[in-house]
C-alpha cells in the first residue's frame, strides 16, 4: 500500500524530530513567487517566504573529529615530552618543516601542526526545481602533519584505506533558494562571517586535547571566484587574481608580469578614492564624469578629458575589481588583518 504525501511528510518530520535528519539552522529569509491551483481551479501566483538552511561550522567541525579520530595523529602533551631531538627532528622532516636547535620550539612546532586542521570552502549556483539555489560545502582538507598516511593505516589495520578521499569527503553547509544576482548571493555573507569568528575557540577532542581549524581556501568556477574576491563578472577583466586584461592574454610577456592581488591590496584599491570607500556593491557602476575625475584624481591621476577615455582610465586602475572581498563587506570590526588569520 503507497504512503499519502501527508504520511510522507509526517514521517519526515518525525526523522527531523529525532535527528536523524539535519536541517540545520534557518539563515536567510527570502521571498519567492509560484503558481498555484485555487479552490476554484484559478491559476494564481503565490508569495511565499523561505529560509535557507545552515549547518553551523561548528558543528561541522566538531562532527569531523569525531568521524575522522581513527585518521588523526593527535596526541597527549606527555607523547611530545617524551620524545627526543632526533625523534623530533624526524617527525618534523616528514611534513617538511624547519628544524630549530631549541628542543622546546621543535616540540611545539610539532604540536602545532599535529593539532591544526586546514579546511576548503566550495560553493556554486544552480537551477534546483525551476528555482535558483546557492549550495556551499566545506572540505577538511587532508594533511599528512595531522592525518595519518594511506600507509600507515594499512600497516595499522591491514586494510587499504583510501584517507585522503575519506578526510575530503564534502559537507553540506548551506542550501538556500537564491537569485545569481551579486546582491542575493552577497546575502549570505553575514552568517559566513560568522562561523570565521567562532575559529577563534578551538574544538576539543573526547580527551579534552584542543584542536585549531583554519579556513585556508575557497575553490569554485569563475562566477563564484569573482563574487568571493570582489572581481567584475565577465567583461575584459575576469581574473580573479590578478589584472590582466584578456585582449592581452596571448602576450606571454604581458601576462607573467601580472602580480597577485592579496585581499589587501583590493581593499586598498577599492577605497582609495571616495566612490569605493562608500561601501556600496556597485561602486563605480554609471559613474557621471565629475566622479570620474574624482575618482582619478584621489588615484594620482589628472581627471582630465572626455567621459569615455576617464571611464577607461579607471577600468584600467581597477584591472577587474569592482567592489571589497565578499567576506570584507560591512562588517563591524571586520578587516583584512582579522581575515588574514582566521584564513591562513
Amino acid at each position: 500500500m503507497s504512503r499519502t504525501n501527508a504520511n510522507i511528510r509526517a514521517s519526515i518530520k518525525t526523522l527531523i524530530g529525532n535527528g536523524t535528519y539535519n536541517v540545520g539552522v534557518p539563515v536567510v529569509e527570502n521571498e519567492i513567487s509560484k503558481l498555484a491551483v485555487s479552490n476554484e481551479g484559478q491559476v494564481i501566483q503565490k508569495k511565499i517566504d523561505v529560509q535557507a538552511r545552515k549547518i553551523p561550522f561548528l558543528n561541522i567541525r566538531k562532527d569531523a573529529l569525531t568521524r575522522n579520530r581513527d585518521l588523526l595523529k593527535i596526541k597527549s602533551d606527555s607523547y611530545y615530552n617524551q620524545l627526543s631531538k632526533e625523534e623530533l627532528t624526524v617527525e618534523l622532516q616528514k611534513i617538511h618543516e624547519e628544524i630549530s636547535d631549541n628542543i622546546e620550539e621543535m616540540r611545539n612546532q610539532l604540536k602545532k601542526y599535529q593539532r591544526q586542521r586546514h579546511w576548503l570552502l566550495w560553493h556554486d549556483h544552480s537551477t534546483l526545481a525551476n528555482y535558483g539555489h546557492m549550495l556551499f560545502c566545506l572540505r577538511e582538507l587532508y594533511d599528512p602533519a595531522i592525518h595519518v598516511t594511506r600507509q600507515e593505516m594499512l600497516d595499522k589495520i591491514g586494510k587499504d584505506i583510501d584517507v585522503q578521499a575519506t578526510v575530503e569527503e564534502p559537507q553540506l553547509y548551506i542550501l538556500g533558494q537564491s537569485r545569481s544576482t551579486v546582491e542575493d548571493q552577497m546575502r549570505f555573507i553575514p552568517t559566513r562571517q560568522e562561523d570565521l569568528r567562532e575559529l577563534k575557540n578551538p574544538t576539543v577532542t573526547e580527551s579534552g586535547i584542543e584542536v585549531w581549524d583554519v579556513m585556508r581556501f575557497m575553490n569554485g568556477d569563475n562566477p563564484a571566484g569573482e563574487m568571493e574576491d570582489g572581481t567584475q563578472h565577465g567583461g575584459n577583466y575576469g581574473c580573479p587574481g590578478c589584472d590582466g586584461n584578456i585582449c592581452s592574454s596571448h602576450d606571454m610577456e604581458y601576462t607573467l608580469q601580472r602580480k597577485y592581488k592579496t585581499l589587501e591590496k583590493k581593499k586598498e584599491l577599492i577605497q582609495a578614492g571616495p566612490a569605493g570607500r562608500k561601501g556600496t556593491l556597485h561602486p563605480f557602476k554609471d559613474m557621471k564624469i565629475n566622479d570620474l575625475k574624482r575618482e582619478l584624481q584621489a588615484r594620482g591621476r589628472s581627471g582630465e578629458g572626455k567621459k569615455e577615455d576617464l571611464q577607461k582610465e579607471l577600468s584600467s586602475m581597477l584591472g577587474g575589481t569592482t567592489r571589497l572581498p565578499a567576506l570584507l563587506h560591512k562588517s563591524d570590526n571586520w578587516d583584512t588583518v582579522t581575515l588574514t588569520h582566521l584564513l591562513n
